[in-house]
């Protein structure tokens, strides 16, 4: 992968961490809190998602080559995290 490309997956990446957070927005937050809570829940989903994949990348000392793997470990770590906060937000959703 190019620098690129890594930057531009990592754009995606918090577009997807965007819409995940929009679907775990619990239905009593409305309002000015609604953007806020969006917001913090992207990021929420974004970093807790990568910091894993980033530690391990941080010991193939940040090669661009070896992204790819990183890139993809990070995708199904934020979905996990993203299914997490939306059951975590949701009550009643395993019941």
């Amino acid at each position: 992968m190019t620098k690129t490309s890594i930057w531009l997956t990592m754009a995606i990446f918090f577009v997807i961490s965007l819409v995940f957070g929009s679907i775990a927005n619990p239905p009593q937050v409305r309002g000015p809190g609604a953007g806020g809570f969006l917001i913090g829940s992207a990021l929420a989903i974004f970093a807790a998602g990568g910091v894993i994949p980033i530690v391990c990348w941080a010991f193939m000392t940040f090669k661009a080559e070896k992204a790819k793997g990183v890139m993809v470990g990070w995708f199904f770590a934020m979905l996990a995290f993203a299914a997490f906060t939306y059951i975590g937000t949701h009550p009643g959703v395993l019941q």
